[in-house]
């Protein structure tokens, strides 16, 4: 079974509007910060895109005996993410950390999505988005 290990999500930012993102997974994350981000709402070209535009393609592709990532699947879920930004702009970050990329299908292991409605003058969100603080 061929697996896959990224990191996709979404964020808001104050200047530069909603991106969706998608990196390197797992424990390697941090490590390799290999990471792409594009502008909210993206088509499927942009998508393709941002998987041509990571750079640890070998990852990706047959590797070590296993089949290669579907490719399709993984745009799905960016795509997926973006329709998500566009539609609910209470949604302030979505961060999916590792989703498995198998031959299955992706299944996301863990995630956290920060969401928000009538968020108060003065108050901001915790690094780990588990409270608010005034």
């Amino acid at each position: 079974m061929a697996v896959a290990v990224h990191a996709v999500g979404v964020v808001r930012d104050p200047q530069f509007g909603a991106n969706v993102m998608l990196g390197v997974g797992g424990v390697l994350a941090e490590a390799v910060a290999d990471v792409v981000f594009r502008p909210v709402p993206i088509s499927a070209v942009d998508a393709e895109e941002m998987i041509d535009g990571l750079a640890t393609q070998k990852l990706l592709g047959a590797f070590r005996g296993e089949a290669a990532v579907d490719r399709a699947a993984l745009a799905g879920v960016l795509l997926g993410l973006s329709k998500l930004a566009s539609d609910r702009p209470d949604v302030v970050s979505v961060d999916v950390n590792p989703l498995i990329v198998a031959a299955d299908g992706p299944n996301p292991v863990d995630h956290r999505k920060l969401a928000y409605r009538n968020l108060r003058p003065g108050m901001r969100l915790m690094p780990m988005g588990s409270a608010f603080q005034g």
